[in-house]
C-alpha cells in the first residue's frame, strides 16, 4: 500500500508543477484527475480483494485434499470464546491438541469423555470433523 501511496503523491506534485509553472489549468486536468480518483477508490481495492479470495480458496482446497485423521482421544478441556468454543484433546501419547469448534458441537462434548477423534491437519491447522464416544 505503501508503493501506492508514493505513486499517487508523486503524480499530484507533477501536477502541481505542472500547474505552477507552465499556467494549465486544473480544468483541462479534470478527465485524468476523475480517472487517478477512479483508480484508486474502485481498481486498487478490487485487485486487493481478488487477490486475497484466490488464496483462500487455493487454501480450502489444499484442506480438501488433505487426508482424514482418526485418532483416539480423550476431551481434556473445554474453553468458550461468544460463538467459538476451544477443545483441547489429549491423544494416547500424552500429545494434546486445541480445535476451534462451532458452539453445537462444543456444547455435545464433556470433559474427560473418551472416543474417536477425526480431523484434518494442514500447514499446522487443525480442522475438527467429528467425535464419536
Amino acid at each position: 500500500m505503501t508503493g501506492v501511496l508514493l505513486i499517487f503523491l508523486s503524480l499530484a506534485v507533477l501536477l502541481g508543477l505542472a500547474v505552477a509553472f507552465f499556467g494549465i489549468f486544473i480544468a483541462e486536468f479534470s478527465v485524468l484527475i476523475i480517472g487517478l480518483i477512479f483508480t484508486f477508490l474502485f481498481f486498487i481495492p478490487l485487485a486487493s480483494l481478488l487477490r486475497h479470495k484466490y488464496a483462500a480458496t487455493k487454501k480450502s482446497k489444499a484442506v480438501l485434499l488433505s487426508p482424514v485423521l482418526t485418532s483416539p482421544a480423550k476431551v481434556h478441556s473445554k474453553t468458550s470464546q461468544l460463538v467459538i468454543g476451544i477443545v483441547a484433546f489429549q491423544f494416547p501419547n500424552g500429545e494434546r491438541k486445541n480445535f476451534r469448534l462451532p458452539m453445537d458441537s462444543f456444547n455435545s462434548l464433556i470433559a474427560g469423555e473418551t472416543g474417536m477423534l477425526t480431523y484434518k491437519e494442514y500447514n499446522g491447522e487443525l480442522f475438527f470433523l467429528h467425535f464419536r464416544p
